[in-house]
């Protein structure tokens, strides 16, 4: 008999970690282990002493602690591999400069969010693969390092589609004939950097603090001979950023670039998907001021947030954004940005789906590949799995990776198939077999690498009338656009999935598909 209650559950409750779980752990962490008594903390050491013992050799207890601030930082230094092994692998705090859990995360799916990379890497030892995503590319494209002008990247540690984007752009830079030397983020929880060689590895300066050393960006840019800095989003530094970056480029004689991915310039929530899950365009007015947090704001009003941002771009020599959709959106705002569409792959060379042989009286396989939260379509896909199990209709849903709400996914009836290795969407693909993939985001994306995947496999593609998404089905001519509000009709999305199985001649509309875009 299945238990009442599962305790796993409870823990896979969408941002309970994040709004209640760690919040707390972190109090009880910092202020009562890490407090000025040793017996506490001498009695969880002696509980822990194995896994202490795995992790302390990961753990640089200088580079760690700069990443806290405050009595956190007092109460870590008591003992920072404690610290991070209750505290750090829970917010993805990086034990070292060269470990960066994110990129371990993703590059081992088998982890749960619960799980310390730092322990399943030093048990597995060699095995364990990289700790950070950087490595040699290959062969210098034009000449040596130094006769080749350098170009600063500023990026973040979020990894993810904005990630991959940069080393699509890293490497046309390399085409070109610069010399792409990343300052890549080590920590999410302070503006903690170092300098890497993208086409080597090689770090190329110590960890500084980026607005606590800004000189050391004008001592990187002389020694490599940049002429520009290009930031690959703002995200999770502080809102002076707007104004100190120009600033920096300034006094390092470096022209300024930035690459845009979404629409933190509008709203700090970034995908414009509202408290109550719902896509509002930036256009809510006063109803704004209730809508963003004080955690996303800061102390700023959304109209000083929105005239800084403003301000940044137009200090820009050079503003890059993935598609034609998210300039005419950021036009609607500031129309005298100047603002060049760079797309990072060709679409040229996709070829059309194969269209689903679909049998008489076979379930329907829709895929859902990715990352789900909820602009990404979390609601969405459980709304449509629960109409499908109330009304026992022949369609299975898949999500091919994962969500922020699992538990509740296969209880609703989907096979949740868990996070994929990097590189390894298409093959899944493959191997699972969908007739279609569906592509549930709320919010229109400005690039999505995920359609990408689904294009080169060869599935055919069913998504909303949104952004880039959009925009880059109609420029191919394949795929099926969904009016938006149907995210909000699970009965009449579902039937729209139905219409693709066979009727009672042995036809259905997807065997009636010529392959073209259908609207």
């Amino acid at each position: 008999m299945a238990p009442l209650f599962d305790i796993r559950d409870w823990f896979d409750i969408r941002d309970w970690d994040r709004r209640f779980g760690l919040p707390v752990l972190r109090f009880a962490v910092e202020r009562i282990l890490l407090g000025r008594l040793a017996l506490p903390r001498g009695a969880v050491r002696l509980l822990l002493s194995r896994r202490l013992r795995q992790i302390g050799p990961s753990v640089e207890s200088g580079f760690y602690l700069r990443q806290l601030n405050g009595a956190a930082r007092g109460a870590a230094a008591r003992d920072p591999v404690l610290h991070y092994h209750l505290v750090g692998r829970f917010q993805n705090w990086a034990p070292n400069p060269g470990f960066d859990p994110i990129f371990y995360r993703e590059r081992h799916p088998e982890l749960r969010w619960h799980d310390d990379p730092v322990l399943h890497h030093a048990r597995l030892g060699g095995k364990a693969g990289p700790t950070v995503p950087l490595r040699p590319v290959g062969r210098r494209e034009r000449g040596n390092a130094a006769s080749r002008p350098g170009v600063l990247t500023l990026h973040h540690s979020r990894g993810g589609g904005s990630s991959h984007f940069l080393d699509l752009y890293e490497e046309s830079l390399r085409r070109r004939g610069f010399r792409p030397v990343r300052l890549s983020r080590l920590s999410r929880a302070a503006p903690l950097f170092q300098a890497v060689d993208t086409e080597t590895g090689e770090a190329l300066s110590p960890v500084f603090d980026l607005f606590e050393e800004p000189e050391r960006v004008g001592e990187l840019a002389a020694a490599t001979k940049a002429v520009a800095l290009v930031v690959n989003h703002l995200v999770d530094l502080p809102a002076s950023a707007f104004s100190r970056l120009p600033e920096l480029c300034r006094v390092a004689d470096l022209r300024l670039g930035v690459i845009l991915h979404d629409y933190f310039w509008i709203c700090p929530r970034i995908n414009l998907v509202d408290a109550e899950g719902r896509f509002c365009g930036g256009q809510k007015g006063r109803a704004c001021v209730g809508c963003v947090p004080a955690e996303d704001g800061g102390a700023q009003s959304l109209e000083q947030w929105r005239s800084e941002a403003h301000r940044f771009l137009a200090a820009c020599d050079r503003i890059i954004a993935p598609s034609r959709d998210l300039v005419d959106r950021l036009h609607r705002h500031w129309p005298d940005l100047s603002i060049r569409v760079w797309r990072p792959e060709d679409d040229n060379e996709i070829t059309p789906p194969r269209m689903p042989s679909i049998g008489p009286g076979e379930t329907l396989r829709v895929a859902v590949l990715g990352r789900l939260n909820v602009a990404k379509g979390y609601e969405v896909v459980l709304r449509l799995a629960e109409e499908i199990a109330r009304r026992k209709a022949p369609v299975r849903l898949l999500l091919l990776g994962q969500s922020v709400g699992d538990a509740a996914l296969r209880k609703a009836g989907v096979e949740v198939l868990g996070r994929y290795p990097p590189g390894g969407a298409e093959d899944l693909l493959r191997r699972t077999a969908p007739h279609v993939v569906f592509i549930p985001a709320i919010w229109p994306e400005t690039w999505s690498f995920v359609l990408t995947h689904a294009l080169r496999a060869q599935v055919p593609v069913h998504a909303f009338d949104l952004g880039a998404i959009a925009e880059r089905l109609r420029a191919i001519g394949h795929g099926t656009l969904l009016d938006p509000e149907l995210a909000d009709r699970p009965g009449d999305l579902l039937d729209h999935f139905l219409a693709l199985l066979p009727d009672a001649t042995g036809q259905s509309a997807a065997a009636r598909e010529t392959g073209e875009l259908q609207e």
